[in-house]
């Protein structure tokens, strides 16, 4: 069968497969002419071997039958290929309806394929005329019947002429009708597809002129962020400097109200300096090109991410450690470094103050991703807070108790998501907290970073 819908699909033009209807209409189409050619050949077969008593154009049907396959697969029309299959069919089986028994033979029941065929997969019109023409022809046979001198009516003597022809009119009757009602039942199901084809197509279009407003929305957001950024980073290390040196010039002369106002402007500018390098990071993430990503190894990332934390985990006192991680990944390298860096440093800071910290690397191989988990035995987050804390500018602790700008976290989610993965955070409050993220496997990889694993595992 498969192999059938493989042979279809060849014949079927690309103009036909655009439309859902029309594909389905056009492979059913030459699924019936196919199947019409094997039964021909198994028919010679028997004709020629079991049964040579009776004769069929086969042959001629068979070329015929090629010529619809090839009609169609150089129009694509199923008016003209339907039409010319008609034809065939009719041609052949009512002269061998003809030949063997008139109005009484049983081949003629078998052509009401035809305006089925026609109502199905050409159109209405099609459909109404090869009925016209099936009538007719019965008509005509009956008629034969009544006037031919060599009558039928010995070879058949129970059956009456015009009862026989009154039982195969009206069998052709209901049967039009039946399928005429599914005709029009199909006529129905392909207007509404039609409509809901529309309508998905009108809100593909929407959204892809939505998404564009908003990728140039963004691009500009990220840009105003870097430049503001840049422009802010020297005001306020002229406050901070100047705070300084006023702080050396005047500490004598300072009252202890005036010392503490100076130190509140000089630890101001701190804070604003670590929230604009912050808010840089974080804008950033949206600048990386989408298709920058390469092959490295994630033990060695890992390994530069803890260099770069060194001072943090000797202060606080933590051991980490990394298990089942695998040799490489495709990504972001500097992204995914940004990833660990936050979350390892985000593990630390929330670290338990009567015991030591530990922190646990792992990861689980899965069918189109690699699931990261950084596990901490710290202090824990509520479970109300533990979906809300991904949101830039999200805090759960006071300045006093923990610093921070609430960023941190939030670029984490936005480097997983241009990773095509998720990241989520189990926890307990006083017992710890397990934040889990996925990275896909099947990102592209750019071109002018894709290396073997031998040139990336020396470097």
């Amino acid at each position: 069968m498969d192999a059938l819908l493989q042979i279809s699909d060849f014949f079927i033009p690309v103009s036909n497969k655009t439309k859902q209807e029309v594909y389905w209409k056009s492979r059913n189409f030459i699924c019936i002419v196919l199947f019409t050619i094997v039964v021909c050949i198994v028919s010679i077969f028997i004709t020629s071997f079991i049964l040579p008593d009776i004769e069929f154009p086969h042959f001629l049907f068979l070329a015929v039958s090629g010529l619809v396959l090839l009609t169609f697969k150089l129009k694509g029309s199923l008016v003209l290929s339907g039409n010319l299959f008609a034809s065939i069919l009719f041609s052949c089986v009512f002269s061998e309806c003809f030949k063997s028994g008139g109005i009484y033979s049983h081949d003629l029941l078998a052509l009401v394929i035809i305006p089925f065929l026609m109502y199905l997969f050409a159109n209405n019109w099609s459909g109404i005329i090869w009925s016209v023409i099936l009538l007719s022809s019965v008509t005509s046979l009956y008629c034969l019947e009544l006037t031919t001198s060599s009558s039928y009516k010995e070879q058949i003597a129970n059956f009456d002429g015009t009862y026989y022809f009154s039982i195969v009119f009206l069998l052709y009757v209901f049967l039009f009708g039946l399928i005429w009602v599914v005709e029009r039942g199909q006529n129905v199901i392909i207007r509404e597809l039609n409509l809901q084809r529309k309508n998905l197509e009108a809100q593909r279009a929407e959204l892809e002129q939505t998404k564009a407003a908003l990728m140039r929305s963004n691009s500009e957001l990220s840009v105003y962020a870097q430049v503001t950024s840049h422009d802010l980073k020297q005001p306020i290390r002229t406050i901070n400097s100047f705070g300084k040196l006023l702080e050396r010039e005047l500490n004598g002369s300072l009252s202890p109200r005036a010392k503490e106002y100076l130190n509140f402007i000089i630890e101001g500018s701190l804070e604003m300096k670590s929230l604009v390098a912050e808010v840089l990071n974080y804008s950033k993430v949206d600048l990386e090109p989408s298709l920058n990503f390469e092959k490295f190894n994630i033990h060695h990332l890992i390994e530069r991410v803890q260099l770069k934390l060194a001072e943090q985990i000797k202060v606080g006192d933590a051991t980490i450690s990394c298990q089942k991680l695998p040799l490489e990944i495709i990504g972001n390298k500097v992204s995914i470094a940004q990833l660990f860096q936050n979350l390892l440093s985000n593990a630390i800071k929330f670290r338990p103050k009567d015991k030591a910290l530990i922190i646990e690397i792992n990861c689980i191989e899965k069918a189109n991703c690699w699931e990261f988990s950084i596990k901490d035995n710290g202090i824990g987050i509520p479970i109300e807070y533990q979906t809300k804390i991904f949101d830039i500018f999200q805090k759960l602790h006071s300045k006093s108790e923990y610093t921070g700008s609430g960023i941190g976290l939030a670029t984490c989610a936005k480097v997983v998501h241009m990773h095509e993965g998720k990241i989520w955070v189990t926890s307990e409050l006083g017992k710890g907290a397990n934040f889990q993220f996925t990275l896909s496997k099947n990102l592209p990889l750019s071109s002018h970073h894709q290396l073997d694993s031998s040139s990336i595992l020396s470097r």
